[in-house]
């Protein structure tokens, strides 16, 4: 028996004439992916350059603003402002950290002296800060009947808002009220009552300075006259003072004429109020503060 093979249709070219259409639907599927991650790319794209320029757009915003503002404050203290007829350094009267560097140099008197001989009795020091150097200033600003406020200043010596003592409270009807109560130890009679005991420091100073401090160690006088090297004398106030405050307000003086023990809270009080001088012009805040 001879047997044949004879191809069928679909065998001899491979593949069934049908298949040709089943091929091409993967290949056009792959051409409308491509578009479509196309046209996904170029949306993502339209969306990150619009928010790229809202960014940049809303850090130049706020930075023009404030340039705006800081040049409107400016003008204001210097022409429209209240203070500004008074004369004094143009910088002063812009901003209160003029004031703060001399403080942090610990200057600040120094600055207060050549501005009044430069300026005269009345010289403008901050946006709203004046200072007078004439005899009836005390009385025209201390006064009972004047009409004057604390400035914000005062309010960088308490440690709490709430416990204001009489030389950091602002409010005047508090301050009446706390000066009411120490009012009877200033009183003449409980000074002249007072005196012996500050006489005691001040013979106890005299007689240190006659004999000589011995807790300092003395330098042989390179001279053949016989005196000792020079002496700060302001030291030695302020050991006198100390001593005299701590006799009357706790019955007892801190030694600091005779000892050295005691002497370092004069720097400790020195250096709060350097602190307190920097502070107190809340530099945070002065250009937004009050203008």
């Amino acid at each position: 028996m001879k047997l044949t093979y004879t191809p069928s249709r679909r065998s001899r070219g491979g593949r069934h004439p049908k298949a040709r259409g089943h091929d091409a639907v993967p290949h056009q599927r792959s051409k409308q992916r491509a578009r479509l991650t196309l046209v996904l790319h170029i949306i993502t794209i339209q969306r990150i350059a619009p928010l790229r320029t809202s960014t940049i757009t809303s850090l130049i915003s706020p930075l023009s603003t404030n340039i705006l503002q800081i040049t409107a404050v400016i003008v204001y203290r210097l022409t429209l402002h209240p203070l500004a007829k008074y004369p004094g350094p143009r910088l002063a009267a812009c901003t209160d950290i003029y004031l703060a560097y001399y403080a942090y140099l610990g200057s600040r008197h120094l600055e207060y002296a050549r501005c009044h001989e430069v300026y005269g009795p009345t010289v403008r020091l901050g946006p709203n800060h004046l200072s007078i150097n004439t005899a009836t200033a005390l009385k025209s600003i201390y006064g009972f009947r004047s009409n004057v406020k604390k400035a914000d200043f005062y309010e960088a010596f308490p440690a709490n808002k709430q416990t204001t003592n009489v030389h950091s409270s602002i409010d005047k009807g508090m301050h009446a009220r706390k000066r009411r109560v120490l009012s009877h130890a200033f009183s003449d009679q409980a000074i002249k009552s007072l005196e012996k005991y500050i006489l005691a420091n001040v013979r106890t100073a005299c007689r240190m300075l006659a004999e000589g401090d011995k807790s300092i160690e003395k330098q042989k006088s390179a001279g053949e006259d016989g005196w000792n090297d020079a002496w700060n004398v302001a030291n030695w106030c302020n050991w006198l003072v100390f001593d005299i405050m701590g006799d009357l307000v706790f019955g007892k003086a801190f030694g600091m004429l005779e000892s050295p023990a005691n002497r370092f809270a004069v720097d400790l009080v020195g250096n709060a109020a350097h602190r307190h001088l920097i502070v107190s012009f809340h530099i945070l805040r002065t250009w937004w503060g009050n203008c």
